[in-house]
């Protein structure tokens, strides 16, 4: 057990790492101090520098340097696992207004779009209903692959440099998913009606029912012109494994 002479030093010596700032621990060479420091903060940039490529790239050495740094000096950092520590970078850049204070309106979208990327990567696998590659798209119920996540967007980062989507403010709907077999994490951009069809059938939905939720809902009437549409989503969600068949009515 430790000693709370012991505890005092561990603690003053992380508060050191963090901040740099009160290097009077006892039986420390003060000279040598700054490398512990500097080795740790370098773990911790090294961590979300791999996590946030982009962010940093379009961000620069010097704005991403200061963000790293003050978010570990300022910020309780709870993630037991290393890999775990990004998500909480994005929450404190979030929650204390640095796109606001940055002038970029677009931070926070484009780091959550790079972390959803790790989150699917390290998701549990999920275990997948029975399906049958073979069906009637418009009578059997189909089968959503569930290791998917549908995120919403106010700036389209995920399809313009971000100069471009900072001044396209709206609502974007992007659907990530892990691809079965390779794990691979994908996405696809959906419009309103694509993401509202995808959440329908993730709910077990038959395609009866969301024609109708779409006639009511889009006012549209061409029932021939919806069941074209829907039947070129769904076919293209089947060929990126999105949707992995249909109900196996069989077992």
């Amino acid at each position: 057990m430790l000693t709370s002479e012991t505890i005092k030093y561990q603690e003053s010596l992380a508060n050191y790492c963090r901040t740099g700032k009160g290097n009077k621990i006892a039986g420390a060479i003060e000279k040598r101090l700054h490398h512990y420091r500097r080795l740790v903060f370098n773990v911790v940039k090294n961590t979300l520098s791999q996590a946030y490529p982009i962010s940093e790239k379009v961000l620069g050495n010097e704005v991403w340097h200061n963000l790293a740094d003050t978010f570990f000096r300022y910020h309780n950092c709870q993630a037991p696992q290393l890999w775990k520590l990004p998500f909480e970078f994005y929450e404190y850049i979030s929650k204390n207004n640095f796109a606001q204070k940055l002038k970029l309106p677009w931070l926070n979208d484009l780091l959550f779009f790079e972390w959803i990327e790790i989150e699917m990567h390290t998701m549990p696998d999920e275990k997948q209903d029975d399906f049958t590659e073979k069906g009637n798209l418009f009578k059997d119920l189909l089968i959503v692959n569930k290791e998917y996540r549908l995120i919403n967007l106010k700036y389209p980062v995920h399809i313009l440099p971000v100069n471009e989507a900072g001044r396209k403010k709206g609502e974007y709907y992007v659907l990530v998913f892990r691809e079965p077999g390779t794990g691979r994490v994908k996405f696809i951009n959906l419009s309103v009606l694509n993401a509202i069809i995808f959440e329908s059938l993730a709910n077990k939905t038959f395609i009866e029912k969301i024609i109708s939720d779409i006639k009511a809902s889009f006012h549209m009437q061409d029932e021939t012109r919806i069941k074209n549409h829907i039947s070129g989503f769904i076919n293209d969600l089947m060929a990126q494994k999105a949707i992995l068949g249909y109900r196996n009515i069989s077992n």
